[in-house]
């Protein structure tokens, strides 16, 4: 018979409590770094798909407006049982007026309203249209204005591309760094920090939007 050495018993150390509290500091620490990046992340992403929705919007108004003479739609947004405009303007909500252009319900919800305020729960739109600040409805594309006489200022023509004609509902600031999605009539999108008609009207009058 050959000799066998006898096996040396394995001793397993665990870790100690000091190691498993430096372990724990250590995940702690990380979390702290990972968590405000992630959620950073995630506000950037969900103000990327409303800007994709917005300019959504924006081409099926622009078929919209070939389709109509030139002229933007009239439309009702808002309480259904309390309508704004008279019947003979035949307004529809923004759903049912670009509905024959592809725009869907999953297009007038915005991730971060449904999050916050939800204007789409409850008006089943999160992008509020300007027809109550300036008379976008049944206006000329080729000839847009901004009429603002009721802030003592005067009928201000602006081009397209300056001419807002939906944005982020209620000015909530609902994205990252307190901003919101802005479409303009040519269909293109801007997230400002600072939504004002009345800015946007100075501006022009300055020179600044020429």
């Amino acid at each position: 018979m050959c000799d066998q050495k006898p096996t040396e018993p394995r001793f397993h150390r665990g870790f100690t409590l000091l190691e498993l509290l430096l372990v724990i500091a250590l995940i702690a620490l990380m979390a702290g770094l990972i968590f405000p990046t992630m959620e950073t992340l995630r506000k950037q992403a969900e103000s990327t798909v409303c800007a994709s929705n917005l300019r959504q919007i924006g081409l099926a108004v622009l078929q919209k407006v070939q389709d109509n003479g030139n002229i933007f739609p009239w439309v009702e947004q808002g309480d259904a049982s309390d309508p704004y405009y008279p019947p003979e303007k035949e307004a529809k909500n923004l759903l049912e007026t670009l509905k024959p252009y592809g725009i869907t319900e999953k297009a007038l919800r915005c991730p971060s309203d449904v999050k916050a305020k939800n204007y789409f729960g409850s008006r089943t739109n999160s992008y509020e249209w300007f027809s109550f600040i300036s008379p976008l409805d049944g206006v000329n594309a080729a000839n847009p204005q901004i009429d603002l006489k009721e802030f003592g200022l005067p009928v201000v023509n602006l081009p397209l591309w300056r001419f807002p004609i939906a944005y982020d509902y209620d000015e909530a600031f609902i994205h990252f760094g307190k901003r919101n999605n802005v479409l303009y009539g040519d269909a293109h999108v801007e997230s400002l920090a600072k939504l004002s008609v009345l800015d946007q009207v100075a501006s022009v009058l300055q020179g600044k939007s020429n």
